[in-house]
């Protein structure tokens, strides 16, 4: 068995098998792996799913290789009151401080726990705080959220803080949900994200075809659809997992 907790409550302890290795990336990962394998934990004041500041905690393993990170930690249900639950405006600006602060420490291996989020940004915060700037048509950064999304125009590239092209990013979870259509995130989880459905993020289609990988990745901008965010951020500066 593989106990989770209950969505929005911390924290599961047994979620990590170090015999199949695997893990279910929700509310605990931290805790679970960095017990399992001896490893440290480092902790540090973030932004959190909304305006706040949270004091947030990740993982280093194999003597500060690997990293850690659980994105309820930053951006989790948990650190939400219920009617304050509004995937519209909530972040993942936190979650990518966190990975910053790791590739600072000398971290290139990064394994992210997506589970208890009370955010469906599709990454967008996370990586305007590791440099990337999410612009409308008129060239202004997008505000928090996930509603934001659907005023995305292009992805300027030329701020990023440091080489990302040289790190591994691996999720844990244990769905498949995309961010959009019938079985995205938007739709399926809009029942858990807050107490209403998220109008407009449920509606949002991806574009007929996907981005184009900007020639020079360090002044490009290009331009994008919500669904295809992360795999734009793939074609510039980071790895994600095949």
């Amino acid at each position: 068995m593989y106990p989770n907790t209950f969505t929005g409550v911390y924290y599961a302890r047994i979620q990590y098998d170090p015999i199949t290795g695997r893990v279910y990336g929700g509310d605990g990962t931290v805790e679970a792996l960095v017990a399992a394998t001896g490893g440290e934990r480092r902790s540090l004041l973030v932004r959190g799913p909304l305006d706040q500041r949270v004091q947030a905690s990740y993982g280093l393993l194999e003597g500060g290789a690997v990293a850690v990170i659980e994105m309820a930690r930053a951006s989790g249900l948990a650190l939400l009151a219920p009617d304050r639950r509004d995937p519209r405006i909530t972040t993942t600006f936190g979650v990518g401080e966190l990975l910053q602060h790791a590739y600072d420490q000398g971290a290139r291996r990064f394994i992210v726990g997506i589970g208890g989020s009370a955010t469906n940004d599709g990454g967008a915060g996370m990586a305007q705080a590791l440099g990337y700037h999410l612009l409308d048509a008129r060239g202004l950064e997008l505000p928090p959220g996930g509603a934001a999304l659907a005023s995305l125009d292009r992805i300027h590239v030329g701020g990023v803080h440091g080489d990302w092209s040289a790190a591994s990013v691996q999720v844990a979870s244990d769905v498949t949900n995309p961010l959009t259509g019938p079985h995205g995130a938007s739709a399926v989880s809009s029942s858990m994200r807050v107490n209403f459905c998220s109008v407009g993020l449920c509606c949002l289609r991806p574009l007929s075809s996907a981005p184009t990988t900007p020639s020079n990745a360090s002044t490009a901008t290009t331009r994008a659809s919500t669904e295809h965010i992360l795999t734009m951020l793939a074609s510039t500066n980071v790895a994600l997992p095949q």
